[in-house]
């Protein structure tokens, strides 16, 4: 009588995962069932030639998008229960260090534990294995947190959910080649402090023999015009002080009793499994070593600002936890906050889990345009919580590469590339988003990373299709989530296509003409692309992300617009194929109202001079 086997499943996450999964299988037999993760899981089971599944065929990503929208809601309750905490602490600042400065912090937390459980949960539900065997201490995605990491999250989850569903597990110990080497991260920040500081006694020296009349502590860099400008109207740039790095508080407060573990284990009932533990880490390390850190750091800063006597604080995207400590400090001694627009889609997409950060603290903004200061006052309401400023003094500076970038791009460089009949071939830049894997506090695609691979793949296939085309691909400079879209060409031998990760896309942009630009990174890129005389097609899934009707009116007249993945291919089948006039299709490359909206008032004035003269501006008003 022949003795039934085990079903196994086999989770996978990267490439390393996989090959310690093939080693321990020896070999993959129908008994077992692999389930890739993560776009470089699939992409390694395909090169293998291994049979897989994708957590996608269990997991939809409509799902993962609705529970994301509804983590909103939850987070910000999180954050009162913290907060509260916090306040019974005698020796607390808060609610002038507030939870809720870190929302999306906390929702990053959150959604990286609903997607994983509930995906796990519809894997082990559907497949019924008998035992799922999996890698230790290997995280889904490379974490994104300011806030220090659970190493051992994904390996929890998975757990928790075969205790709950009676299924037994096979952990397999991780390989050390991809342990991470945090002394280089320690001697890097030793260096900058060291700069920091040479900087910060060379423009106290200047001070001292040149009183300045206004004094501001910037986050931001200035280019060499900017800083010899800001000399010439009298204003000092100084650096904000280095910032202390808390050994880790190994202590509880003693005020942190069952009573508040049991409130935020609510939170976290996900599918009705009990999934806080997985977390706690996380949330304890904010309560004790990061709120410690915190206070201390806000001690020195007060201390640093009234030393160098500054008038001003101006920061750039006030989430990281240095800024918000500066811009806290800055509230509390009644100094103004200037904050800088750090992001494209501010003003024509609706992200109202990072933008509205912005205006959390400003006292002034600094925007790239008319239509974002519009917008921002109309929605502000909506999601800046009214125990803070919501109503900022507006500015429309512009962005400093978009004039550049138009006025190189005012003249249509010849491109002089042809085949070998002599014809002139054809240049598409292609300008990939950044998969966030779990953490998609601010999705503009929307969908999974493996959608977003999927989608990735159709484009560039249908491109290369066309034996004039030449595929220029641009992906993001950092790595977040490993982008397999390079190697899958090179395994499939496409000769026509090139990838410029780490060449800046203003500089690509500059010294490069092309026939037509597909952009699915609609932030700043976007801009950028549209301050060329190229014609663009761009995508915005109507599923995820909503347009602000006025931009969108405003887009349609330089580029197409398409609302989902069939209409994209479709549209740049249709333009690649010569079968539509391109002026129908794409819109009019020299039309500026969307940039002039949205990303600079007035082509014709430096943004270094604007900025600076606003400042001055704002400044002496207050005085």
């Amino acid at each position: 009588m022949q003795t039934k086997q085990n079903k196994t499943l086999g989770l996978f996450a990267s490439e390393d995962e996989l090959e310690l999964l093939i080693k321990h299988f020896e070999t993959i037999s129908d008994e077992v069932v692999l389930v890739a993760l993560t776009q470089e899981a699939t992409f390694s089971a395909y090169v293998r030639g291994i049979e897989h599944q994708t957590v996608d065929d269990f997991y939809s990503q409509e799902s993962w998008h609705l529970r994301g929208s509804e983590n909103i809601a939850v987070v910000g309750k999180i954050c009162e229960v913290i907060d509260q905490f916090l306040d019974e602490d005698a020796e607390s600042l808060t609610p002038n260090l507030s939870a809720d400065y870190y929302h999306f912090y906390f929702k990053q937390l959150l959604d990286k534990v609903t997607w994983t459980v509930e995906a796990i949960d519809s894997i082990v539900s559907k497949l019924q294995p008998d035992v799922v065997a999996f890698v230790l201490c290997n995280e889904v995605a490379m974490d994104r947190m300011h806030i220090q990491p659970n190493k051992n999250f994904f390996s929890n989850s998975i757990k928790l959910v075969c205790q709950s569903l009676d299924v037994s597990i096979h952990a397999l110990p991780a390989s050390n080649q991809s342990n991470p080497k945090p002394h280089r991260v320690r001697v890097f920040e030793k260096i900058k402090n060291v700069v920091r500081a040479t900087r910060l006694k060379l423009t106290q020296l200047k001070n001292f023999i040149s009183p300045p009349s206004i004094t501001i502590v910037a986050t931001p860099q200035w280019s060499k015009q900017e800083a010899q400008y800001i000399r010439k109207r009298g204003i000092s740039v100084l650096p904000p002080p280095a910032f202390i790095s808390q050994k880790k508080v190994k202590d509880v407060p003693k005020s942190f009793g069952d009573e508040v573990r049991k409130e935020l284990s609510l939170f976290f009932q996900i599918k009705g499994k009990a999934a806080y533990w997985i977390v706690e880490e996380e949330i304890l390390y904010f309560l004790t070593t990061f709120h410690q850190e915190s206070r201390d750091n806000l001690r020195k800063v007060k201390s640093y600002l009234k030393q160098v006597g500054a008038d001003a604080v101006l920061s750039v995207a006030i989430i990281h936890p240095t800024f918000v400590t500066l811009a806290v400090a800055a509230k509390q001694m009644g100094l103004p906050v200037v904050v800088l627009q750090h992001g494209g889609a501010n003003g024509y997409c609706d992200d109202p889990i990072i933008w509205y950060y912005d205006l959390l603290f400003a006292g002034a903004y600094f925007s790239y345009g008319p239509g974002v200061n519009t917008f921002f006052k109309h929605q502000a309401h909506r999601h800046v919580n009214y125990r803070y400023n919501a109503s900022p003094k507006m500015y429309s500076i512009g962005r400093r590469d978009l004039v550049q970038l138009y006025h190189s791009n005012g003249v249509v460089r010849s491109n002089e590339n042809t085949n070998d009949k002599g014809r002139k071939r054809r240049k598409v830049l292609y300008i990939t988003a950044e998969p966030y894997g779990l953490y998609r506090y601010y999705t503009r695609l929307g969908g999974s990373d493996l959608w977003h691979w999927n989608l990735q793949q159709s484009v560039a296939e249908l491109c290369l299709s066309f034996e004039d085309v030449d595929l220029v691909i641009k992906p993001p400079p950092t790595e977040t989530v490993k982008k397999p879209l390079g190697k899958w060409l090179k395994f499939n031998r496409k000769i026509h296509w090139r990838s410029e990760q780490f060449t800046p896309l203003p500089r690509l942009l500059e010294d490069e003409q092309f026939d037509l630009i597909i952009c699915e990174a609609p932030a700043t890129a976007l801009l950028q692309a549209a301050s060329t005389n190229s014609p663009i097609i761009a995508i915005f899934d109507d599923r995820y992300i909503s347009l602000q009707p006025e931009a969108e009116a405003l887009l349609q007249k330089r580029m197409f617009v398409a609302c989902s993945d069939s209409a994209l291919l479709n549209i740049i089948e249709g333009f690649l194929d010569n079968t539509v006039r391109s002026s129908d299709v794409v819109g009019n490359p020299s039309n500026v109202e969307f940039l002039n909206a949205y990303g600079h008032p007035d082509f014709q004035e430096q943004v270094s001079i604007r900025m600076v003269d606003s400042l001055f501006d704002l400044l002496n008003s207050d005085k």
